[in-house]
């Protein structure tokens, strides 16, 4: 199912197991005591924070005041070659740094807990993140996405994501009980969302998409 976020809001809601498309505000907290048999009370939650420049002190007072445990951003413009990498205090960074010469290319980072137990699976590229943690005993494999509006790095990116969704199904096979989850900024109504995973045959999946773009 697609559930939309509200960037900053301060109020939760829980994702249940998909069933079809539906609107939630807030951060999200993803929960499948009945369906998996496992106890799961993380929040997770994705920022379209247009850049991280002067934004780091906001953001982890974001991060305590909502008790998230795991963030994706997007377009943080963090260039690789000028500006310091994004640190967190008890957070964990895995940064898909900005690049000026690459369209669409704005620099992605998830922001993972040190409650947690995460890393990144696959290569670094500029359009998506996959990290696989470990929450309360579970695999959950996290997509990080960013789509640009238009023109070719937007079709570039949705074949990278597409790409990479199939890497994240490879993985969740060999795991027990593995869930995976897509985050991010699609640039997509909430119909062209649906779409798209109706082609990618995802519908199962559970993907919280910011509402900028609708």
């Amino acid at each position: 199912g697609v559930h939309t976020q509200m960037d900053k809001s301060l109020e939760a809601s829980d994702i249940q197991p998909p069933q079809g498309v539906g609107q939630h505000q807030g951060l999200a907290t993803p929960v499948s005591r009945e369906q998996a048999g496992i106890c799961v009370d993380r929040k997770i939650g994705t920022w379209n924070i247009s850049t991280i420049n002067g934004k780091r002190a906001e953001l982890e007072s974001f991060l305590r005041q909502t008790g998230t445990h795991l963030l994706a951003l997007q377009e943080t413009r963090r260039d690789s070659r000028n500006g310091w990498p994004i640190r967190l205090n008890d957070f964990q960074i895995i940064e898909s740094p900005a690049d000026r010469e690459g369209d669409g290319h704005n620099g992605l980072a998830m922001c993972i807990s040190n409650k947690l137990q995460g890393f990144e699976v696959g290569d670094v590229c500029a359009f998506t993140q996959l990290v696989q943690v470990s929450i309360d005993g579970a695999q959950w494999f996290v997509m990080n996405v960013y789509i640009p509006p238009a023109g070719e790095a937007r079709k570039a990116a949705l074949k990278a994501v597409q790409r990479r969704l199939e890497v994240a199904r490879r993985h969740a096979f060999k795991e027990d009980l593995a869930r995976i989850v897509i985050l991010g900024d699609w640039n997509h109504s909430l119909e062209q969302l649906e779409r798209t995973l109706q082609r990618w045959r995802a519908t199962d999946l559970c993907v919280l998409k910011n509402n900028q773009g609708d």
